[in-house]
């Protein structure tokens, strides 16, 4: 959806740009140099997209402003389209590009991560993990370390574990680290 007034930011035009090449190419760019050829055979000029070279720094700001993830999740999906592993990549294109998991992860993904495992441990206390996560979470004061489960997303895939929450696992490992 175009501005109602004035035209679109160099930003929007990048944001446009971006979604019919992978839209057209069937996955996220390869690199940010991909991206920019992109912008630049769509005609916009390469100087005007300083906002996309910043991006290039986010884990460094992220971390130095102490922004939790949860707070920047849509640049933090902008980040992992463009630097994620090709794995992280693959995963992101599938939440970007369907529906269902973009209104999944727009939902979820501003919920700060402990509370999301604690609604999934609360949903299974049958598992003792869960029952585990939850107790540790009541009698220390470290449930931020007790509730992180490493999983690649290849296992978890195989899981049968929503694009959406898989990418979130991702982008939480890498900015918090």
């Amino acid at each position: 959806m175009l501005p109602v007034s004035g035209s679109p930011t160099r930003n929007f035009q990048a944001g446009q740009v971006l979604a019919m090449r992978m839209q057209e190419q069937a996955r996220c760019p390869n690199s940010m140099e991909e991206f920019e050829e992109w912008c630049e055979a769509a005609g916009m000029k390469k100087g005007g997209l300083e906002g996309l070279k910043s991006l290039r720094y986010w884990p460094q700001i992220a971390r130095k402003y102490a922004i939790p993830v949860h707070d920047a999740s849509m640049v933090n999906l902008l980040y992992m389209a463009i630097y994620g592993r090709p794995g992280v990549k693959e995963t992101a294109y599938q939440v970007m590009t369907e529906s269902r998991e973009l209104s999944s992860y727009c939902q979820e993904s501003v919920r700060p991560s402990h509370s999301r495992r604690y609604g999934e441990a609360l949903q299974n206390l049958e598992i003792p993990e869960a029952l585990d996560l939850l107790v540790n979470a009541v009698i220390a004061d470290n449930a931020r370390q007790a509730m992180r489960g490493e999983v690649t997303l290849d296992e978890a895939n195989e899981a049968g574990v929503a694009a959406h929450l898989q990418l979130m696992d991702s982008i939480e490992s890498q900015m918090e680290n």
